[in-house]
């Protein structure tokens, strides 16, 4: 259990799993450097589920892990998200993290990310265009303009393959491309007017960028 010197964990696909387990597995691991958590359920039982006090107790541990480069916090389940956990304690010690892969984000939680992993370079925001997401695009550019570091922002929401049915717009890729003067790839999923094709996105992110970012489109939705 103590296992000290682990560098690299994954937990994935527990979709009964228990929150005071998952905390004592993150004890001690000061040199865990890259740590995934994905698709993590709870039972529906009221006396397994994770109240606040657990899920605040169990965002201080993961924030204890202070050489953490790398953090994954996906899933389908709404039960275990940066925004069901308490962000500002989870990030307030992760100051070396580089790459962020998060779901069901909210501008409070984007807040802390920029507050306290100034040296992130890479932030992939998997529900980007989901309905009930309470994500903007304004949110997108705040940090944007306020992250000096940034490198890769992906908002493509791959994670949900071809159950959305919206994303980013020529003059929203102009947008992001204004916003940051170190973003180098963006990652989306486009939707394109009537007469647009997909050139004209790569098009957009060219000229707006000077030929800074790298665009890389998932996939392409016409709308009619």
């Amino acid at each position: 259990m103590d296992a000290s010197n682990l560098e690299s964990l994954i937990l994935s696909n527990h979709s009964w799993a228990n929150i005071d387990f998952m905390q004592k597995v993150l004890q001690n691991k000061t040199r865990l450097k890259k740590l995934v958590l994905d698709n993590i359920g709870f039972s529906e039982e009221e006396s397994l589920f994770p109240g606040p006090i657990q899920l605040r107790s169990f965002s201080v541990q993961i924030g204890k892990c202070h050489a953490l480069r790398e953090l994954h916090i996906t899933s389908y389940f709404d039960a275990l998200s940066l925004n069901s956990l308490d962000a500002q304690s989870l990030l307030s010690g992760l100051t070396e993290l580089q790459h962020l892969h998060v779901c069901h984000l909210n501008p409070e939680s984007l807040f802390a990310i920029h507050r306290y992993c100034p040296n992130l370079k890479c932030l992939n925001i998997a529900d980007y265009v989901r309905h009930h997401s309470d994500f903007s695009l304004n949110a997108v550019l705040g940090y944007l303009q306020l992250s000096t570091n940034i490198e890769e922002l992906d908002v493509s929401s791959s994670l949900y393959g071809d159950n959305s049915d919206n994303g980013v717009s020529t003059s929203d890729v102009r947008e992001i491309c204004r916003a940051s003067n170190t973003l180098q790839r963006l990652v989306i999923t486009a939707i394109a007017s009537p007469g647009e094709t997909e050139s004209d996105f790569y098009t957009a992110a060219r000229e707006e960028s000077c030929g800074r970012v790298h665009l890389r489109i998932e996939r392409v939705i016409y709308m009619f």
